[in-house]
């Protein structure tokens, strides 16, 4: 099962891969696709489900709040940039921490080293 979020100019399409891993946990494994070439520009690594997703108006980006299956790490929010193929990484925080919340930029190739490290 898919569900495809198209980006506003029709460029883009965001598509979340949706599977079972036990009785009623699912993820929701989001890949970004140039719709023109079919070509697949970002890919999260196994397990980062994706649980929002929202286009900016001008479809320069796509904002995700993701998590790691199972849940036992503090979620992300994930910012991609499709045109520039750069993204921006942001690690929640609990209300209660004390440190600003980390934040990580760079190509996409870095952010996908960056959630496969998490």
């Amino acid at each position: 099962m898919s569900e495809d979020h198209l980006s506003p100019d029709g460029l883009y399409n965001l598509t979340l891969s949706i599977y079972a891993m036990r009785m009623s946990h699912w993820v929701q494994s989001p890949e970004l696709y140039h719709v023109q070439t079919g070509v697949k520009i970002f890919g999260a690594p196994s397990l980062w489900s994706a649980d929002a997703v929202k286009w900016s108006p001008d479809s320069a980006s796509v904002h995700l709040s993701m998590r790691l299956y199972p849940g036992s790490k503090p979620g992300v929010e994930v910012w991609l940039y499709p045109a520039t193929e750069q993204g921006k990484v942001q690690v929640n925080q609990p209300a209660e921490a004390k440190e600003p919340a980390r934040i990580i930029t760079g190509s996409f190739a870095e952010i996908l080293q960056f959630l496969d490290t998490y």
